[in-house]
């Protein structure tokens, strides 16, 4: 009976090790010459151009609906944005979020934040 606990305790170690690979293999440095070197930013997959997302990704809240994908910018071949379509924009202003995981910002530092954002559409847009 233990064979049996250990191998199904090793199986199941083996399934959650391979869930986190994608994190660790996604989360790519997309070495850019128009931007700066990593050692001077926070971000990764800073172009999408690579077709990746993570560790970028949307959040809902308060009725808010959204789909996300990869797309070729129009125009710019070559160029990769992140596209947000929002399907239903919810109660609140933050009800449909694209967020960045793993950036710690400290006290007393400055940072400067360049982005380009278009819609097809008049939109909002907030950042925090």
């Amino acid at each position: 009976m233990n064979f049996r606990k250990t191998i199904c305790a090793a199986i199941v170690f083996a399934i959650v090790l391979s869930m986190m690979l994608p994190s660790v293999v996604f989360a790519a440095k997309d070495n850019s010459p128009n931007l700066p070197d990593y050692d001077h930013d926070l971000l990764y997959e800073r172009t999408f151009d690579n077709g990746l997302c993570y560790p970028w990704h949307t959040c809902e809240d308060s009725g808010g609906k959204c789909q996300f994908q990869v797309v070729d910018v129009p125009g710019q071949p070559g160029n990769r944005a992140f596209r947000i379509t929002v399907l239903e924009p919810g109660q609140n202003k933050w009800s449909v979020q694209m967020r960045h995981r793993g950036i710690t910002l400290e006290q007393g530092h400055t940072y400067t934040i360049k982005f380009t954002v278009w819609a097809d559409k008049a939109a909002e847009r907030i950042l925090k």
